[in-house]
This record gives structure tokens, sequence and C-alpha cells, in this order.
């Protein structure tokens, strides 16, 4: 099923989202891998045909790779220009604890996830190493002001496809604020206010948003 979409479009202290329910995802579910294909039309980016991912999944249906593709349409041609891996590791309690990417030959950034004493995710941590020597933080993000509510999305966890999804999934109850430092360009704050069911579960599709950039 196609899934309507946003694409982010990125330099190194910027970016572009792009609203359109002409972009959208579609997944392939193959054996032990899922494949999501990113379409994006000529009449909303002239330049980008789409970006793919596929997913490999474990005996516990676990994300433990994602390789990513983007395609760029050149004449008429679709052109590979960039290609990614990233590989997924979890503890023996099927925690989450750090991706390795491997962006090019020379660039290897790790994301490593810190949990505070309730199993709540505490912050995510980005870790560039350049050359296999020079080491430096490119990017934090924080999660607090969490209620004490069961987390819905806790049994999914290791099986999200999405991003925002995923970093919720971790969790053992739910975070209403978030902040996103990146290293030398801005900071974004964003908080949520929840309505929950009778029985206390939060209701994400009531979520009222506050957004803050700097």
């Amino acid at each position: 099923m196609p899934i309507p979409y946003s694409t982010n479009t990125y330099n190194t202290c910027f970016e572009l989202n792009i609203f359109d329910n002409r972009i959208y995802d579609s997944l392939v579910y193959l054996q032990n891998s899922i494949k999501i294909i990113k379409i994006i039309p000529n009449s909303v980016i002239t330049t980008l045909a789409h970006n793919e991912s596929t997913l490999y999944l474990d005996a516990n249906n676990r994300v433990i790779k994602r390789i990513n593709i983007t395609i760029e349409l050149v004449k008429n041609i679709d052109v590979i220009r960039s290609r990614d891996s990233i590989e997924y590791f979890y503890d023996k309690n099927g925690t989450l604890t750090y991706t390795i990417i491997n962006a090019t030959p020379s660039i290897i950034d790790s994301t490593v996830y810190y949990y505070n004493v309730k199993n709540n995710l505490d912050s995510i941590v980005v870790y560039s190493l350049w050359e296999h020597t020079y080491k430096s933080i490119v990017e934090v993000e924080l999660f607090s002001d969490y209620d004490n509510a069961p987390n819905p999305l806790k049994s999914l966890s290791g099986i999200i496809l999405f991003k925002e999804t995923l970093n919720r999934s971790l969790s053992t109850n739910n975070y209403k604020k978030y902040v996103r430092k990146i290293n030398g360009c801005s900071t974004i704050n964003i908080q949520w206010s929840f309505d929950y069911n009778t029985s206390g579960i939060p209701d994400f599709s009531s979520k009222n948003i506050n957004y803050v950039s700097n």
C-alpha cells in the first residue's frame, strides 16, 4: 500500500521538508526482508527519481541491516548517486543499543542509544569517524518529559520501519519533549500533548505539537 510521505533534502546545515501527497512510500515484503521505495514524481522534484531502502530481518523479525540507495534521474535514465548501509545491534534483552552507518569508505557514523533507569530512551548520539582516526559528535537527540502510561508501540520495537515511530517504540513510557541538536547548525525543540483512552493508553493521532526551531 502506498504511504503518503514527506521527503528531506539535506546539506551540512540545511534541511528542506517537502510535503506532497504525490510523494509516497511503496512497501514490498520479501522473505526475511522489506523493500521501501520512495516514489517522487518529476512534477515535485525534477532530478530525483526515487530512493530505495532494503531492510533485512533476523529470526525475531528485528531489523539488523538497512541498505539505502539514492537514485537521480539524468536524461530520463536512473543513475545511482549514493549508497550507504546501516547495521543494527541489540543487547541480550533485545533492546537496540547502537547502529553503524557506512556512508563512504572513509566516513563511518555510529549512533548510540542511551536509556535511563526506567528503560526509557534518554538520548541518541551520532558519532562520526573520519579516516578511522578522528571521532566527533555530529548530532544529539534528547527525549524527556515522559508520562507514566504504557507505550503501545513497545511490543513492536525492532520491526518499526520509520525513524520517529522507531524512536517512540524503544521506551517503556511515552516522551512528550524532543530536542535535536545538530553540531554547528541549529536546535529543534518539539513538545507534544496527548489524549488518553479509558485504559490510560495515549492516542498518538490526537497529539498537539508545539514546534520550535532556532
